[in-house]
Parts: C-alpha cells; sequence; structure tokens
C-alpha cells in the first residue's frame, strides 16, 4: 500500500509542486494595508500601555 502511495507520489510530485510557485507568484499581496494594519495596532498598543499606567 505505503509502496503505491510511493510511487503515485513520484509521478506526480513534479505537477504538484509546480501547480504550488504557480499559485504563489498569482497571489501577490499588497504590504501597504498589511503595514497600516500594524501602524494602527502598534497606536492602539501604546494607547492601552499609557491608559493602565494612569489606574495604577
Amino acid at each position: 500500500m505505503i509502496s503505491k502511495w510511493k510511487q503515485e507520489f513520484l509521478e506526480k510530485a513534479t505537477s504538484i509542486f509546480e501547480k504550488d510557485s504557480e499559485q504563489e507568484s498569482e497571489e501577490k499581496i499588497d504590504p501597504d494595508p498589511l503595514y497600516a494594519r500594524i501602524g494602527r495596532l502598534e497606536l492602539e498598543n501604546e494607547f492601552l500601555k499609557k491608559s493602565l499606567k494612569k489606574l495604577h
């Protein structure tokens, strides 16, 4: 059973990895919205830290 799976994998391995690399190149992520989100979260985090210090 395992040898059959191995054989199938070896036969189809190149096509499997080629599909993954094609998908990765097609799915380029725009970093600008991510950087904006990081900035907002950092500001929120700093605000919460300052608010916590005021409570103590």
